[in-house]
């Protein structure tokens, strides 16, 4: 049996390693023949560099720098060989095939945990010791710098972080200013100056929300109140912040567009700063964790899941780390079991995503109780399920049926469905500028259109090797189903290419015979003309032998062709849509058979409602 547990964080008792490691120590005393594989997950935030790092064989740092507050912090990064990343980690990241990358966390030195409570204000605090990280990062001789922004406490635009890079600010005296970035400042700041920024590789940010910067959904209305900011401050901050992003953008020459950007208001805009000053990449956390610790692999070769985190309601679904990664889950049919410290999530949702959830605190225990007692209320609650789940009614017999359907499954995977050209690099980029170029691409058609495109292209190609050729190059490049291509050709080509073109002018000249186009002189030629294509095709004549015989058709040529291009285009339809029709019925009986068997391994498993508040 193998078990895949991937927890986050429960914030402010347990960070995801530990979460991780308190679980694995259940599975191993219980089920000691069990394979059990660890993987902490981040997306930007509080564990970021730390996990990064050690997926990748890298090496940690520790670094003294001041924290959002100016009291002194310990801060990790690591850095990290290009060549032992992924391959898609470095196609996402466009870094060279060898060097170093620095893996940077912002909350490790800029972050909430660090500020206690009743100091936390986002008007008094600053990302100067990220900068200063970021600064001594550059000094080891980097190529490349990823920067996790989640689990901030600022809301200073990154100003203290380029502050620390090199970036002056000056009053109207013309006197320098050592405000480290804190926004309750920035009212005297009169001049900015980036004439001694420090010059850095390329840098990556790896953001946990898609915030803008400003407006209803900005970084000061839906994050700074959780930072420690008065509800009644928030419209003078996001003003303050956009006067702030638009000086910043007048002295790098930016466009002020940069700020509705998805991602620009990630951890009080910090990611935007850097962009603004340095042009940074900016992407998803998770996007970056599942290519980085291989997330889809690990998950389909696991026989259930056990992840969690400190809370669990419907905004974990909703882009969360937690939740994206049982999304991927659910796609790849793998039982999903979630331990968290508080489960807010209505049945409904549960049964959509078939999750199983348990709270493993009471609703009547005091917070701070329940900080404390997490790891020994996690490691309690993980015990009783999987006591109860694997009791002696599972048998070696229903494991066994539970195997077959697993291996089914990964039989089916393979049956129509959309091609995954996004999850290869070289393929998507190349789809993308050929699509840039193509008429093909300038309709906006479904799935089953563009098989209709691509049957009238395959009718057209003249041998049966090419149209194989041909056909996998289109369900790559147009992300049609390879399948309903192929059977298009099939159809439309049974034999060699003489029958089809033939098919293809009998069809054409049905409807063409009773108009101005046809002429009955034309009648019986068409034998004759496939017979010279006949004799092309299979090499008993050359090129310029076969044109000089269809000379003599002259305007029979025209009207050959213009059936050909109809009738190409009326069989490859009708053979697309018959396909395509095929194609969703099957899906469709393939998918309530996989809805009834989802979850076999936990088929057997009921749990009493009342004992899992």
């Amino acid at each position: 049996m193998k078990v895949l547990l991937a927890f986050d964080k429960f914030k402010g008792s347990m960070t995801a390693m530990e979460a991780c490691e308190c679980a694995q120590a259940v599975i191993r005393e219980m089920q000691p023949d069990w394979a059990s594989e660890t993987i902490p997950l981040s997306d930007g935030g509080d564990g970021f560099a730390e996990i990064l790092t050690k997926a990748g064989n890298g090496t940690l740092f520790s670094l003294e720098v001041p924290g959002p507050c100016l009291d002194p912090v310990h801060a990790h990064w690591g850095i990290v060989r290009i060549e032992n990343l992924p391959f898609s980690v470095r196609m996402r990241l466009n870094l060279p095939k060898e060097g170093k990358l620095a893996v940077i966390e912002m909350a490790q030195s800029s972050g909430l945990v660090l500020v206690p409570e009743p100091k936390r204000n986002p008007w008094h605090t600053n990302t100067y010791g990220t900068g200063i990280v970021i600064r001594e990062a550059a000094k080891e001789g980097i190529d490349a710098i990823l920067i996790g922004i989640g689990g901030s406490a600022t809301n200073d635009l990154g100003l203290g972080a380029l502050h620390a890079l090199g970036l002056r600010f000056f009053d109207a005296n013309d006197k320098e200013i050592l405000s480290y970035g804190n926004p309750d400042t920035w009212h005297i700041i009169n001049r900015i100056d980036a004439t001694a920024m420090l010059k850095l590789p390329p840098i990556h940010v790896a953001y946990d929300t898609r915030t803008t910067l400003l407006g209803e959904n900005g970084a000061t209305r839906v994050f700074a109140v959780n930072k420690g900011l008065s509800p009644d401050a928030v419209p003078h901050m996001d003003a303050v912040l956009g006067e702030m992003s638009e000086n910043l953008c007048s002295v790098f020459n930016k466009p002020l567009s940069l700020r509705e950007e998805d991602g620009s208001g990630a951890a009080g805009g910090f990611g935007l700063g850097l962009h603004i000053a340095y042009g940074v990449h900016a992407l998803s956390g998770m996007e970056l964790i599942e290519d980085w610790l291989d997330l889809r692999k690990k998950i389909k070769n696991a026989d259930f899941l056990v992840t969690g985190e400190g809370i669990f309601d419907e905004s974990s679904l909703s882009g969360k780390v937690v939740g994206q990664l049982i999304q991927l889950a659910y796609q790849k049919a793998c039982p999903i079991l979630v331990f968290a410290g508080k489960v807010r999530l209505n049945d409904a949702a549960k049964k959509k995503h078939e999750i199983f959830t348990w709270q493993i605190t009471s609703d009547t225990m005091p917070l701070e109780q329940a900080l404390k007692e997490t790891p020994s209320l996690l490691k309690t609650k993980i015990t009783d399920v999987l006591s109860h789940f694997f009791s002696e009614a599972y048998t070696q017999q229903r494991f066994r049926l539970h195997r077959r359907i697993r291996w089914t499954k990964r039989i089916l995977r393979y049956m129509p469905r959309k091609a995954t050209v996004d999850n290869y690099p070289g393929l998507k980029w190349c789809g993308k500028y050929i699509r840039k170029f193509s008429f093909l691409w300038s309709f906006r058609v479904s799935e089953a259109s563009r098989a209709f495109y691509a049957g009238w292209i395959l009718t057209w190609v003249p041998l049966y090797g090419l149209q194989i050729t041909a056909g996998t190059v289109l369900a790559f490049l147009l992300r049609a189903n390879y399948p309903i291509l192929i059977g298009l050709q099939l159809i439309s080509n049974p034999l060699t290419v003489v029958p089809m073109w033939y098919l293809d002018y009998e069809v054409a000249n049905t409807l063409l015979q009773h108009t101005a186009f046809y002429d009955p002189s034309y009648h019986g030629a068409i034998g004759s003309f496939m017979k010279e294509v006949f004799q092309l095709g299979s090499g008993k004549q050359t090129f310029t032998q076969f044109w000089e015989n269809i000379r003599p058709f002259g305007s029979f040529l025209k009207y050959a062709i213009t059936c050909f291009f109809l009738g190409g285009a009326i069989i490859g339809t009708v053979c697309a849509f018959i396909s395509d029709m095929l194609y969703r019925f099957v899906a469709f009986r393939l998918s309530r058979i996989s809805k009834l068997s989802k979850n076999p391994l936990l088929s057997r498993f009921h749990f009493d409602k009342n004992k899992d508040k």
